[in-house]
């Protein structure tokens, strides 16, 4: 996939080790796309404008606040599973996403499409603004996805992961297209 940048919106990846979204990164071709990976330096071959290795979860939102509190340019998409704290969610107000593994607000927390996938078969991906609780903000895209119970878990999460990536495509380009000042 190939974007062009039309506004001067620059776009932070949040990464940690195990993220699937971190297989993909090199098939998206965006200027000015910056990686922040959390807790492991597998992405340190890939060639990218900036990268960053934070250390652990919790440097995460120091280093945030420290390196971006004040670029309004930036946005921030967070494949990771951690929980911010209330100073970076007001210095990032509509700049910081979440993509969900559910159709929230079912399903809210770890192991989303795990519960999912053991109780009622419907699941889905929820892309939204984080605020101050948990999976609970501005709810920007979502879709519904029925878990195929003939497959295994591993089978129905490789078939999300697809809409997961058409989801991430969708709010780039929402991004770049300056929708959300």
């Amino acid at each position: 996939m190939i974007i062009k940048n039309i506004y001067m919106n620059e776009i932070c990846i949040l990464v940690e080790k195990g993220t699937f979204i971190k297989n993909n990164l090199k098939k998206i071709k965006i200027k000015n796309l910056i990686i922040i990976q959390v807790g492991h330096k597998s992405l340190a071959k890939e060639k990218f404008k900036k990268k960053y290795f934070i250390k652990d979860k919790k440097s995460l939102n120091i280093f945030l606040n420290k390196n971006f509190k004040n670029k309004n340019n930036f946005y921030f998409i967070n494949f990771t599973n951690i929980i911010f704290k209330k100073n970076t969610v007001n210095n990032f107000k509509n700049r910081l996403f979440n993509f969900h593994p559910s159709y929230l607000p079912e399903y809210k927390g770890l192991n989303a499409f795990t519960r999912a996938y053991n109780t009622n078969g419907k699941s889905g991906c929820t892309v939204y603004l984080i605020n101050e609780n948990i999976d609970d903000g501005k709810i920007i895209i979502r879709n519904r996805y029925l878990i195929k119970k003939k497959k295994s878990l591993e089978e129905n999460w490789l078939i999300l992961e697809r809409l997961i990536l058409a989801q991430f495509s969708k709010l780039i380009k929402m991004i770049l297209l300056d929708k959300f000042k």
